[in-house]
């Protein structure tokens, strides 16, 4: 049994994120006019819904909003 190196690369994925009711959101998918988010924390089961008509968390958080976090998405964004 011989075994051969292979070629690896990496790619840097870049992530929409939204902030919303003072919680930071990367997209989740997006279906039609329907995108779906999620909590950018990955334990929390925290979730928005983004319609042509507006937007609504669709399931609660187990955590509070991070000031910080929000501030440093918005710069970013700049």
């Amino acid at each position: 049994l011989s075994l051969k190196p292979r070629n690896f690369w990496t790619a840097k994925i870049t992530r929409f994120t939204v902030v919303f009711g003072g919680y930071v959101y990367t997209k989740d998918r997006t279906r039609g006019t329907t995108s779906y988010w999620k909590c950018e924390d990955r334990d929390c089961k925290g979730r928005l819904v983004q319609r042509p008509d507006g937007c609504k968390e669709t399931q609660a958080h187990h955590h509070a909003p991070n000031p910080a976090s929000t501030e440093v998405s918005r710069s970013n964004s700049n």
